[in-house]
């Protein structure tokens, strides 16, 4: 309901202010009043995001206090009362997801991914959030994608956690990287036939690979005998557009997104730092900027080349 009493403030700042913007409203109000309003309103609206972000950072914190634990009782009480009542194997689902996180949770954190959202198909209607959170445990890096209902209007009694994606790094990897012959993994395109308010856990892949956390996404990782310095790349790529003659020079990247075309090799200037090279497939694997990235975000521009 926090979401809907957001949606009416913002319709009240707009009929005030269309009201305060016609010649009588300027005159009998003028410019302080406008202000005065939609400082309040604005105000208003922000302690209601606030107390709607530390609702669900609350319940999350009680989701991986219980996955920890290892606590059955108290992790299914995490989830909506739809969730509890309707999902036959959600006792089957939490020994799937035990087993598969060791724990303990070293820290998490949400991604910079999330969305506000409303549903208004008549047996679906709801106001929702949807986060990943990431889980750190062991140096690996866990992802749980939720859906919080904020407003529920089909009568389905689905506040609160009413879907949790669990997946493990390998499958991320895959899954990010356009490896799809290596897991199963289609996230809620697999869903469909089937009700979405319920714990999904991913563990299948195939082969053994390293995975890490580049550029917001995980992906599978080569180790590379040598790390090299951005102005490395960029000196070479000034000069030499081609990502054949790349990796004759500085070897094969450690991290490669086939569908968007884009390479990445770790650099030496700092932890967790690397190189986005951009690909022109069309044109013969052509370089076509690059940029510096960690973990998960975009750092800058290095070079752009020129039309």
């Amino acid at each position: 309901m926090q979401k809907s009493a957001i949606k009416g403030l913002f319709v009240q700042l707009m009929v005030a202010l269309c009201v305060l913007l016609n010649g009588c409203g300027i005159k009998l109000i003028g410019y302080k009043g406008i202000k005065n309003v939609y400082s309040r309103t604005m105000s208003t609206a922000q302690e209601l995001v606030t107390t709607s972000n530390d609702k669900i950072d609350k319940d999350m914190n009680a989701f991986i206090k219980a996955l920890d634990a290892h606590d059955k009782g108290a992790l299914r009480k995490c989830f909506s009362s739809y969730v509890q009542k309707n999902d036959k194997e959600l006792d089957q689902e939490i020994d799937e997801l035990f087993a598969a996180y060791p724990g303990p949770t070293d820290s998490w954190k949400w991604s910079m991914d999330s969305t506000q959202s409303y549903s208004s198909a008549s047996d679906e209607a709801r106001e929702y959030v949807t986060h990943t959170a990431i889980l750190k445990s062991h140096g690996k890096n866990y992802y749980i994608y939720i859906e919080y209902t904020e407003g529920e209007y089909a009568g389905k009694d689905r506040y609160g956690i009413c879907c949790v994606d669990f997946t493990t790094p390998e499958v991320q990897a895959a899954y990010c990287d356009g490896r799809f012959e290596l897991t199963s993994y289609g996230g809620e395109y697999s869903w469909k036939g089937q009700d979405r308010y319920k714990l999904h856990v991913t563990v299948d892949h195939k082969d053994t690979y390293v995975t890490r956390r580049i550029d917001n996404q995980e992906r599978i990782y080569v180790e590379s005998e040598m790390t090299y310095a951005a102005d490395d790349f960029v000196e070479f790529i000034k000069k030499n557009h081609s990502l054949d003659d790349l990796r004759t020079r500085f070897g094969r990247e450690n991290s490669i997104q086939k569908i968007l075309q884009k390479v990445y090799y770790k650099v030496s200037d700092g932890e967790d730092l690397y190189v986005r090279i951009f690909i022109d497939g069309n044109e013969g694997n052509e370089i076509t900027g690059i940029d510096l990235v960690n973990e998960d975000n975009y750092v800058k521009t290095l070079y752009v080349k020129p039309e």
